[in-house]
């Protein structure tokens, strides 16, 4: 094949791939897409919407009226390098085990009255996992 063909060829090609791109759309999302739009990500917007605004900033528990508030918009400012009242700090940035509030929600030994969220069931273990590594790599507000 001369260098002449070769070059008609490949102008052939990228005209061919540039016409076909603006018809390329966006996949409709797969079964998996789905089920992981549940799932609670090690990040702190995550643990916000899908754990915190759901289960703990609710009336008569830390939506402001209870020490921390964790309403949406402040909850990181009184969590995260914040003391308690237990003189530990609640969110201890890169360990989970000398964080008062994770303690909270594994019910872990020690801990001053019930374990959280309370009254309602313990969360599922991938939702305090997800915690647990958001504390353990930073608690970054992210």
């Amino acid at each position: 094949m001369s260098n002449y063909t070769k070059f008609i060829f490949l102008i052939f090609i990228s005209i061919l791939i540039n016409s076909c791109a603006e018809h390329i759309v966006e996949s409709t999302p797969s079964i998996i897409d789905k089920q992981n739009q549940d799932k609670v990500l090690a990040k702190f917007s995550s643990i916000q919407d899908r754990v915190l605004n759901l289960s703990c900033a609710v009336s008569g528990c830390h939506n402001g009226t209870t020490f921390p508030n964790l309403s949406e918009g402040g909850a990181y400012a009184n969590i995260v390098g914040v003391t308690g009242s237990s003189g530990q700090n609640l969110i201890e940035p890169g360990d989970a085990n000398n964080s008062y509030l994770y303690l909270k929600i594994v019910g872990a030994s020690g801990i001053f009255g019930d374990q959280m969220p309370k009254g309602q069931d313990p969360l599922p273990g991938e939702v305090i996992d997800s915690i647990k590594m958001w504390i353990d790599n930073g608690a970054l507000n992210n």
